[in-house]
């Protein structure tokens, strides 16, 4: 009887369920805060393009190969628009869902690194961080791979520990899930045999525990694998391999570029990071990560250099193959800043409730926290405020605010779309312009560009400020008799959308 009671889990306290709601309250009051009021900007629209597409056609399945995009987030984006949400609003909820998968995960990470106390820290801090409140409600491919790429590195921990059916099982699922939602995700089966740190080699039996392990990692990257030949199986990847060689089309340097002068790379690329370091995870929760990892490496310290090595892997990939990197590109393994963050803030806690007595340590420990966390509350106040205008970090304040990349003017381009057409006249567009308002008309009006037929029946042209020429939409402006009808300008001063309409 001892025995099978020391085999249920252990149920959560009053306190621990509290946190953890209150944790759960936060997340989703904060990412939906911004979700509904952050405008679409360029890459959401592509997606939402896509999504649609399969939504409405099987056949289109692999259709985001055409950009050299892997299709998981659409697909389920397409499950998504199936219980009634517009395109562009599935590819955001499917970001919120992967981050409350990254909750999760980070929680149980932390407590790999020290038990419940860091799981909580870990998991509260996640929920708070900007660059998470951020890029949770934004509809981009990087909070999906993120979930899956840190459910990878826990199950790997937990099959390396205890080698069992139900951790490989997992892990063959998030492998080759993360292959279908990402490239970065190959990362994981690089890194699976850093787990076997955490493999016990002094227990008995270890040439009959370290067979199952390899069997059971086997299976893993079966999965992988298995994802990897559904991506190969499509018509479209010979096409995908093709962009991947154009640095244009798909700004991802391979591997033995990046190697070649890896001194260079980083360099050029450091200051988008040092700017996501700074600005998004904030110095203090930093200096509280490092703290993190020498107690880890203290008091469990294999675990500890498993996610450590993780961190390096990750962030040098970060640094050397991104062609134009933007904080997302760090999404990725900042879920390990978080647990080594967590467990600092638990050890502080704990010994302040040790020295000052159990009430009086709680409240210094409170205070504390919320000291260190006021650069990081000062970004969530800024961007919760306003999403569409306040001052984001680095490049994502030109790619969310004020760039030709953000989503501003959309609602009233499309607004002045309906008013000067009727349903079903094509809109020329420019080579920036795009497929947001075509999706916010919900398809009312086709879009074209000035070199194609039904441009010559447009009553409506809209430009939005280019990075390349548009000689035919030159020619068709001044041989059209378009007239300038809205300067929709963004945020501060940022790039304007121009709409014309035909005189006459």
């Amino acid at each position: 009887m001892e025995q099978m009671a020391a085999a249920r889990p252990r149920r959560l306290s009053a306190f621990t369920a509290a946190v953890l709601a209150a944790i759960l309250l936060v997340y989703v009051a904060t990412r939906v805060g911004t979700i509904v009021r952050l405008p679409w900007f360029i890459d959401e629209g592509s997606h939402a393009r896509f999504t649609q597409d399969f939504a409405s056609d099987l056949d289109q399945a692999f259709g985001s190969l055409t950009i050299a995009k892997e299709p998981l987030s659409i697909w389920i984006g397409a499950a998504f628009t199936k219980l009634g949400f517009t395109p562009l609003a599935a590819t955001r909820v499917v970001s919120f869902a992967a981050g409350l998968l990254t909750l999760a995960m980070v929680g149980l990470l932390a407590r790999k690194l020290g038990g419940n106390g860091p799981a909580l820290g870990a998991m509260g801090l996640y929920a708070v961080l900007p660059l998470f409140v951020v890029h949770d409600a934004v509809g981009i491919m990087d909070p999906l791979l993120t979930a899956l790429t840190t459910s990878a590195l826990y199950l790997q921990l937990e099959l390396a520990e205890r080698p069992r059916l139900w951790p490989a099982l997992g892990l063959a699922a998030a492998m080759g899930l993360g292959l279908l939602s990402k490239e970065g995700a190959k990362a994981t089966v690089v890194l699976l045999p850093l787990s076997l740190l955490c493999f016990d080699w002094r227990a008995p039996r270890l040439r009959r525990r370290l067979g199952r392990w390899v069997a059971y990692a086997a299976l893993g990257v079966a999965g992988a694998l298995a994802g990897w030949l559904l991506l190969r199986s499509s018509s479209l990847w010979e096409r995908a391999l093709a962009i991947r060689e154009a640095p244009l089309l798909y700004p991802v340097r391979d591997v033995g570029d990046a190697l070649a002068d890896p001194w260079r790379w980083t360099r050029e690329n450091w200051p988008v990071y040092r700017d996501t370091l700074t600005g998004y995870v904030t110095l203090p929760v930093a200096g509280a990560a490092v703290a993190g990892l020498v107690l880890a490496l203290r008091g469990r310290p294999r675990p500890a250099l498993v996610l450590a090595g993780w961190f390096a892997a990750l962030l040098g990939a970060a640094l050397l193959l991104p062609i134009s990197p933007y904080p997302r590109h760090a999404l990725f393994l900042a879920p390990i800043v978080v647990a080594f963050a967590g467990l600092a803030l638990a050890r502080g806690a704990g010994a302040l409730g040790a020295r000052l007595g159990p009430r009086r340590g709680a409240v210094v420990a409170a205070a504390g926290a919320v000291l260190l966390l006021v650069p990081a509350l000062r970004v969530d106040a800024r961007v919760l405020a306003d999403p569409a205008e306040a001052r984001y970090p680095g490049r994502d304040d030109v790619q969310y605010v004020t760039g030709p990349q953000a989503g501003a003017p959309w609602p009233r381009v499309a607004d002045e779309v309906r008013r000067r057409t009727r349903p079903g006249e094509p809109v020329v567009r420019s080579r920036a312009v795009v497929y947001v308002p075509e999706l916010l008309l919900e398809d009312r009006n086709p879009f074209v560009f000035a070199g194609q037929p039904a441009a010559a029946r447009a009553r409506v042209l809209v430009r939005d400020e280019l990075p390349f020429p548009d000689p035919e939409g030159d020619r068709l402006l001044v041989r059209g008799g378009f007239r300038l009808v809205a300067t929709l300008r963004r945020p501060r001063g940022g790039a304007a959308v121009r709409v014309y309409a035909r005189s006459g």
